[in-house]
């Protein structure tokens, strides 16, 4: 699952609706357990990866992909930049920012 967004490309929101309904919450510490970081790319900031979720389905379907593997309760690990992925989230669909899953993740990247 980690190189799934890397991998399927374009295909990323098509791909993480196929795996939708197997997804569970695991530790995971970075975006890098997703494969959205890495690649180091001074211009884009390191993030060149996570740029690749450039349009609103790829932005609904990481909120998806963030929201069934990212615990929420208590003492459930959260990724140390998940706000990097939040943001881009919202740079690209700023209305998914009034969805209450984006709502959680958000609280959840503050503790």
């Amino acid at each position: 699952m980690s190189d799934l967004p890397s991998s399927s490309g374009q295909a990323f929101a098509e791909a993480v609706a196929a795996i939708e309904r197997f997804l569970v919450p695991f530790d995971c510490w970075s975006m890098l357990d997703y494969g959205l970081y890495g690649d180091r790319d001074e211009a884009a900031g390191g993030l060149r990866k996570l740029s690749m979720i450039d349009e609103e389905a790829k932005a609904k379907a990481l909120l998806t992909l963030l929201n069934l593997t990212i615990g929420s309760q208590e003492g459930a690990v959260v990724p140390l930049d998940l706000s990097k992925a939040l943001d881009q989230i919202q740079s690209v669909a700023p209305i998914l920012t009034r969805n209450p899953v984006f709502r959680r993740l958000s609280a959840s990247a503050r503790r």
